[in-house]
C-alpha cells in the first residue's frame, strides 16, 4: 500500500487515536514482524536446520559421546594385529595408546581426508575386547565471513569411517598383544543461508578442527566381573588448513608437544594464537580425564 502526501497529511490531522492505529498497523508491526522473522529463521541453522543438514545419526552407546562425529562411507580405515609394542611408554592404563602418524590429503578445495594411525596394547593379564571407536570433536571453525544476513553461517562437517562398526564385529587381544589401526576422518567446509533458501554447500576456505579418539572396550576383572571401559587417545589432533602453526596442516598435540608449540611460536605469537594454545591445553585435560560411566 502506498500513501500520497495528501492522504498521509489527512491521516495525521485526523483523530489522534485513529492516527496512532494507522502508524502502528502500517509501520511498527510490520517492522517488528520482519525482525522477529529474521531472528527466528536466522537461529534455525544452529538449533534445528543445522542438525538436519549435518545428518547426525544416533547410536545406542553405553554412554553419550560428546559431540561425536557421525559415520560415513569414506573407505581406507583398517585394523590389523601388531607385535613388538613393548616400546610404548607405560602410563599405567590397561590399554596403551600410541599415535604413530597423522596424514592429511586435500581432496577438493573444501574437503580434507585425515588419517590417524595408532597402536593399542593390552597391558593387563586378561583378554581385552575392543567394542567401538569414537571421534570427540572439541573445536571446528570455518572462519566464515559475516555477511549482511542474520541467517548466513559457515561450519565444518566431520565424519568418521569406522572399521569396527562397519564389519559388525568385535576384536579381542591377548595380554601383551595389540592392534594397529588407521582411522579415516573427513572434514568438509560449508557455507549457507537456509532462511533465504541457500542450503549449506561446500565452499573452499580456511578451516580449523580439533578432535580426539576414544576406544571402547570390555575387560574381565578378577572374580570374573566384566567391566566396560574406555581409553582416550594420547593426543588431540589438529587440522589447521592455513599451516600457520609451525607450517603443519594436520598433526597430533600432547602436553609435551604443546609446550614446544608455545615456545616455537612465542616470539611472533598473537593474542589469538595464545588463546588457541590455552584452549588446546583445556582440551587435553578434558580428554585425558574423560571417564564415562555406563548409562542406567
Amino acid at each position: 500500500m502506498y500513501l500520497t502526501t495528501t492522504t498521509w497529511a489527512t491521516i495525521m490531522n485526523s483523530d489522534p487515536v485513529h492516527a496512532e492505529t494507522v502508524v502502528l498497523v502500517l509501520g511498527i508491526i510490520p517492522i517488528a514482524a520482519i525482525m522477529v522473522h529474521k531472528v527466528i529463521f536466522g537461529l534455525l541453522p544452529f538449533f534445528g536446520i543445522g542438525s538436519i543438514f549435518r545428518d547426525i545419526r544416533s547410536y545406542t552407546h553405553w554412554y553419550e559421546p560428546p559431540l561425536e562425529a557421525p559415520l560415513a562411507a569414506i573407505g581406507g580405515s583398517n585394523i590389523q594385529p601388531a607385535s613388538m609394542l613393548g616400546s610404548q611408554p607405560n602410563d599405567g592404563a590397561d590399554l596403551g595408546f600410541l599415535t604413530l602418524k597423522c596424514q592429511a590429503q586435500q581432496v577438493s578445495e573444501s574437503k580434507w581426508l585425515l588419517s590417524v594411525v595408532f597402536e593399542l596394547l593390552n597391558r593387563t593379564d586378561s583378554e581385552i575386547v575392543f567394542d567401538d571407536v569414537h571421534v570427540r570433536i572439541f573445536e571446528r571453525d570455518s572462519f566464515a565471513p559475516a555477511l549482511d544476513t542474520i541467517s548466513y553461517f559457515g561450519d565444518v562437517w566431520i565424519a568418521r569411517d569406522n572399521t569396527l562398526i562397519k564389519e559388525d564385529r568385535s576384536y579381542s587381544v591377548s595380554p601383551a598383544d595389540g592392534f594397529q589401526l588407521r582411522l579415516n576422518v573427513t572434514a568438509t567446509r560449508v557455507e549457507g543461508a537456509p532462511a533465504y533458501g541457500a542450503s549449506p554447500t561446500e565452499k573452499g576456505g580456511q578451516l580449523l578442527v580439533v578432535f580426539g579418539i576414544v576406544i571402547d572396550y570390555y575387560i574381565r576383572r578378577s572374580g570374573g566381573h566384566v567391566e566396560r571401559a574406555c581409553r582416550s587417545s594420547d593426543s588431540v589432533y589438529v587440522l589447521n588448513s592455513s599451516g600457520v602453526l609451525s607450517g603443519r596442516a594436520f598433526f597430533p598435540v600432547n602436553q609435551q608437544s604443546l609446550i614446544s608449540l608455545r615456545s616455537s611460536n612465542g616470539v611472533t605469537q598473537s593474542k589469538a594464537t595464545t588463546k588457541f594454545f590455552d584452549r588446546l591445553g583445556q582440551y587435553l585435560e578434558d580428554h585425558f580425564a574423560f571417564r564415562p560411566r555406563p548409562k542406567a
